[in-house]
């Protein structure tokens, strides 16, 4: 009996140790298609700006992995976050990756127009 008390703590930090890897592998996932976005946008310096100024919602986070192909090239994550800025409201980022690596990354129209 004395080893159900010794189980059941262990095998909780275990699950939410892993729950917490999970997050962090998406969040991450999210920050690389940010960053990659930034790096898109050199040539447009009030998106970049907009873009530097944002944060991703780490609980709007969602990714979905699959495995398909779009047009000619395999895509096997579609990542889709909101992102937090001061004053643009509802930007959404949108990523397609591949072996976890930002193939096309997309924030709108929104993002864009000058205020």
């Amino acid at each position: 009996m004395k080893g159900c008390f010794i189980f059941a703590p262990l095998a909780a930090a275990f699950f939410f140790t892993a729950s917490a890897q999970a997050q962090l592998s998406e969040e991450t996932l999210a920050q690389r298609c940010l960053t990659s976005l930034i790096g898109a946008s050199q040539d447009h310096a009030f998106m970049q700006q907009v873009l530097n100024e944002s944060r991703i919602v780490p609980e709007s986070v969602v990714v979905e992995r699959y495995d398909e192909n779009v047009g000619q090239q395999h895509i096997a994550t579609q990542l889709t976050a909101k992102l937090d800025h001061p004053a643009r409201k509802n930007i959404t980022l949108l990523c397609l990756l591949e072996n976890d690596r930002p193939l096309y990354v997309w924030s709108g129209k929104e993002i864009a127009a000058s205020p």
